[in-house]
């Protein structure tokens, strides 16, 4: 026996069941390992006094990407489970030309932002 059901009937169930039609996050490849040294290294600050927050320079480096994005994943997923690895897609180097931003701040002040053309 085949049994026909159209792809708006799967859509509506899948719904019902708080799952709704996103586009994968997208990390670098990780091992296991590398899950538990970035768990322990997140963790290791959290009794600091505000005195040593402020000696901490902080950075950021961003990565604006030029050119179509033509491999986005679509997976079905709740909200509250983008983050688990099994709705992540791994992002693997692509080729396209990026523009990338650096910057850094501490208690005390900000510092001038630097960028250039990655290809």
């Amino acid at each position: 026996m085949t049994l026909l059901v159209s792809n708006q009937t799967i859509q509506q169930e899948i719904h019902k069941l708080g799952k709704n039609s996103q586009i994968s996050q997208k990390k670098p490849y990780l091992q296991p390992q590398d899950f538990q040294r970035q768990l322990a290294f997140a963790q290791a600050p959290r009794h600091w006094t505000i005195n040593k927050w402020a000696k901490v320079i902080w950075t950021e480096k961003l990565a604006f990407k030029l050119g179509k994005q033509a491999d986005q994943v679509q997976v079905w997923r709740s909200v509250s489970k983008k983050w688990l690895l099994e709705s992540i897609s791994m992002n693997p180097q692509s080729g396209r030309q990026s523009v990338m931003i650096w910057g850094r701040f501490c208690a005390a002040h900000c510092a001038p932002l630097f960028s250039w053309m990655v290809t």
